[in-house]
């Protein structure tokens, strides 16, 4: 008869309990979630982290998943499953000529998971993993749009931590109610000279694949997209609308990419 190795039963079962709560957690909690000793759960968390499949926060009590778990699971999607975003960069790049990108929310950031690179000789140039502000950017616009209203409001606290409480409510209140004006009125985010990208304009719209938040952006130099806004924003709208889902479907305790 064939036997389980518990080690590696429990480990798994460490990456399913990530999956499910979508939080970080201290090696305590998932030493009784698990049920197994303390020193057996410290052993497979670290043996998780060398792998690359955890990384622990600032304070290193708590730990959270890493994107690898989900480039591995990509790669072993059916290619129907993976063509579909491919297809859907590739129709956006040949249509508009410029940049298109698909981000995530990782840690309070936004962060590249799939780019098809614009052959024009200035372009916008990004690679998988690059990471960019939610604030500031189109992209992390088009997320905020969409999010549950605790969660985003959260978000943009974080980043405006440094002002005051009653300012930053007020700010809060502001950036968010810009945002939802966007999205009501045109439904896609556009942003000129991003932050950290002078002369680069952005433009972004909020869609769910796989279960979770994304957010699809054209970017390019602010002159040339300029010149071919109103093909763009065609074009992301009709993605938009492929990729359609209710927010409303998309609880706290599911969302990907957020730890409070």
């Amino acid at each position: 008869m064939v036997k389980i190795v518990n080690s590696l039963k429990r480990g798994l079962e460490v990456l399913e309990i990530f999956a499910s709560r979508s939080e970080p957690m201290t090696i305590s909690r998932i030493s009784a979630m698990i049920d197994a000793p303390l020193s057996s759960t410290s052993e497979i968390i670290h043996t998780l982290y060398v792998k690359g499949f955890l990384t622990p926060g600032v304070d290193r009590k708590y730990y959270h998943p890493t994107p690898k778990l989900y480039h591995i699971g990509r790669q072993l999607l059916p290619e129907a499953r993976i063509q579909e975003i491919d297809l859907c960069l590739n129709d956006l790049l040949n249509a508009t000529g410029e940049s298109a990108l698909l981000l995530g929310l990782e840690q309070g950031v936004m962060r590249v998971v799939a780019v098809r690179g614009s052959s024009h000789r200035l372009r916008y140039i990004a690679s998988v993993g690059h990471t960019s502000p939610l604030l500031g950017t189109a992209a992390g616009s088009a997320m905020l749009a969409v999010l549950p209203e605790e969660i985003r409001r959260d978000l943009v606290g974080r980043e405006l931590h440094q002002i005051s409480d009653e300012t930053r409510q007020r700010q809060i209140d502001e950036t968010l109610a810009d945002i939802d004006n966007d999205d009501d009125q045109t439904g896609w985010h556009r942003v000129e000279h991003e932050r950290g990208e002078a002369g680069v304009t952005s433009i972004a719209v909020p869609i769910v694949y796989d279960d979770a938040h994304y957010a699809i952006a054209i970017s390019g130099p602010s002159p040339r997209i300029a010149q071919n806004e109103e093909n763009i924003c065609s074009q992301l709208r009709t993605v938009r609308q492929q990729f359609s889902a209710s927010a409303a479907n998309f609880s706290p305790a599911r969302f990907r990419g957020y730890f409070p």
